[in-house]
């Protein structure tokens, strides 16, 4: 009696037929990735550092903008 058995996949991250080597549009497609992503983190760090800048100013004059700001709700709640 003969029985079959089925043989187990396994992932292989070999190149074992071919040179593993990238073609030029995976170069092209990581490069734009690549620009993407430095431009969002471009954008990212400007706006923590107008988190941080803006954080500076109201710590420095704590008083005056809580002064400012509650002048602002009153001017708006009697405008309403």
């Amino acid at each position: 009696m003969y029985c079959k058995v089925k043989p187990i996949l396994q992932w292989d991250t070999a190149s074992t037929d071919h040179n593993a080597d990238t073609s030029p549009m995976e170069l092209f497609n990581l490069a734009e990735h690549l620009r993407m992503r430095n431009d969002l983190r471009c954008r990212l760090i400007t706006l923590q550092c107008f988190g941080e800048s803006l954080r500076r100013f109201v710590q420095a004059r704590f008083v005056s903008t809580l002064a400012l700001v509650v002048a602002l709700v009153v001017l708006v709640n009697l405008a309403i």
